[in-house]
């Protein structure tokens, strides 16, 4: 069987083939910063080529994940024949002192910016604790 002439088996292999590439992590190369201000964390994420409506972003108590599922056509346009993808997974870790009911995302430039602003009140509760002998 010639596979050029075929094209439904063509397609159906290219498919194959973009969806083990972006499973195996080919797709999209990620990066993310994480700064600190005195009034806020700032976490930013690169993924040039997530569609900016892609991205998710979740609080689950002390972890933010953020993440990108890419829908993948496998035979038609029925939900049924949908195949989900996941594009990029990220997790980080979210201080005590974060107000989360505060948190906002914001994409700017192909720039996913989270922003977690502390407790206004919040002190730095940096100190060294005295260990005592029984």
């Amino acid at each position: 069987m010639n596979l050029l002439n075929n094209k439904e088996s063509l397609r159906s292999l290219l498919r194959q083939s973009d969806i083990l590439n972006t499973i195996q992590g080919g797709s999209v190369l990620t990066r993310s910063e994480t700064s600190f201000t005195e009034d806020c964390m700032i976490i930013q994420v690169y993924a040039p080529s997530v569609n900016s409506n892609a991205y998710n972003v979740v609080l689950n108590n002390n972890e933010l994940i953020v993440f990108s599922i890419l829908t993948v056509d496998t035979k038609g346009s029925t939900p049924e024949e949908l195949m989900a993808v996941p594009f990029f997974l990220s997790r980080f870790n979210v201080p005590a002192k974060v107000d989360t009911d505060k948190i906002e995302a914001l994409i700017e430039n192909h720039t996913l910016r989270i922003i977690l602003p502390f407790h206004p009140k919040q002190k730095n509760t940096l100190r060294q604790i005295k260990v005592k002998q029984i």
